[in-house]
């Protein structure tokens, strides 16, 4: 029969962002133990008590393992791209609007990037091309600048860590720091945000960084 604190360990285990509010103080744990009760009792297979879960909560600590697969340990270098702008467009526009802006910019080697929804697509690159650039600006919806592009390596390893991606946005959104645009490849991240951000942002990333 599978113990209260084994229970735990492995429902927290699938939580990295409950453990991460653990190890700092930032969490109630009498609340955490009313959230998970009933998962804990159905996995133990009896009634389990809020205060034996708490206890169990309190005593938590997490296997080297686990704390080899913090999301933190997966940021790599941060770089950053300065002067930037997004055009949007419609979804139905989008390539034909943009065709001759991404084969100048691809000729010239330059820091674009293409982004594509349901019904919008994007353009981000550097704003002091855009003039330079043959795009249809009847089919420009909306145009936002003073952007910075703060791009994330992501170290070998990353891709079975839960929540490597979102520890990076929560990190920054947690501090104040607005999100324009979020771009992901499979080993680097890109957070589009406001020029006056930029410093801030990178500081925390850096400093995620420099804990691993």
């Amino acid at each position: 029969m599978k113990t209260i604190s084994s229970t735990v360990n492995e429902i927290l285990a699938t939580r990295p962002f409950v453990v991460e509010h653990i190890r700092r103080d930032l969490i109630n744990l009498s609340a955490l133990a009313r959230e998970i009760q009933n998962e804990v009792e159905k996995e133990v297979g009896e009634k389990v008590s809020r205060e034996s879960i708490t206890m169990a909560l309190s005593r938590y600590s997490p296997s080297q393992s686990e704390t080899d697969q913090h999301p933190e340990n997966f940021i790599g270098d941060i770089t950053l791209q300065t002067g930037l702008s997004v055009l949007c467009f419609k979804s139905d526009d989008f390539y034909q609007a943009i065709e001759g802006a991404v084969a100048e910019l691809n000729r010239l080697d330059e820091f674009f990037v293409i982004t594509k929804g349901i019904n919008f697509g994007g353009l981000i690159t550097r704003t002091a091309l855009i003039d330079k650039l043959c795009i249809n600006e009847a089919a420009v919806l909306e145009t936002e600048d003073n952007l910075v592009g703060v791009t994330v390596k992501l170290l070998p390893g990353h891709e079975p860590v839960l929540g490597v991606c979102a520890y990076i946005v929560s990190l920054v959104s947690q501090n104040g720091v607005n999100l324009e645009e979020i771009i992901s490849t499979k080993d680097e991240m890109t957070l589009v945000i406001k020029e006056q951000y930029a410093n801030l942002a990178c500081d925390i990333l850096i400093n995620a960084s420099n804990k691993s």
